[in-house]
């Protein structure tokens, strides 16, 4: 009788565990930057010394943009320069920065947009802070 009392309990936490979510890589490019976003990127580096990873953020089907400035500008302390832009009627618009060794795009979403894993810890690779959309800002901010 006891076994079954243990199968019990084996089978309610088999059957109630949490659902696994994954995150995915975004893949650089180079490429030519949006050109309307070129004079805010010229505060941090050349418009030709930054890479392009397009990826639809809000299932809308058209991509977003996150920009990330090639290594030459990166700073070994604080990583690298990340501009997260998007379309708005047309116009390339950015939607956040931050400073990171690097970014993982959640499954998990706010507002229908789809969360940012940042990596930006000098001493830990697996420390991270989660960015989110704020409707109200429109834009990723730190969590």
């Amino acid at each position: 009788m006891r076994w079954m009392h243990a199968f019990s309990l084996f089978l309610a936490c088999a059957l109630c565990g949490t659902v696994a979510h994954s995150a995915e890589y975004l893949r650089f490019d180079s490429g030519t930057p949006p050109h309307t976003l070129l004079g805010t990127l010229a505060e941090y580096a050349p418009g030709d010394a930054w890479d392009v990873s397009a990826i639809d953020l809000n299932d809308d089907g058209i991509d977003e943009n996150i920009l990330k400035t090639r290594s030459e500008f990166c700073d070994d302390t604080a990583g690298c320069q990340y501009i997260i832009a998007g379309r708005k009627q047309g116009e390339w618009i950015r939607l956040g920065g931050l400073k990171a060794f690097n970014i993982l795009v959640s499954d998990r979403r706010t507002y229908g947009i789809r969360d940012l894993i940042v990596y930006n810890s000098t001493y830990n690779d697996f420390e991270s802070v989660l960015y989110v959309w704020n409707p109200e800002a429109f834009k990723y901010e730190q969590k």
